[in-house]
């Protein structure tokens, strides 16, 4: 086990909810920022992922929608 916290996606990938805490979660990690700077680039860029993404510099670290199962 490497020791990682289990971490799954947000329901919604494309947007960036400081509301959910297991979404705070998942974007500190993927992002490597504390719930205050994720806090902060949302409340200064957008609740876009990408926009969140770019305002934290780094750009190319984002989650692609997952396929629904059906």
């Amino acid at each position: 086990m490497s020791g990682a916290p289990d971490l799954r996606p947000p329901a919604d990938p494309a947007w960036v909810d400081i509301n959910q805490p297991d979404d705070v979660r998942y974007w500190c990690h993927l992002w490597h920022v504390s719930p205050e700077q994720l806090e902060a680039a949302v409340r200064d860029a957008s609740v876009m992922a990408s926009d969140v993404a770019r305002q934290l510099d780094r750009p190319g670290r984002t989650v692609h929608p997952v396929a629904s199962h059906t």
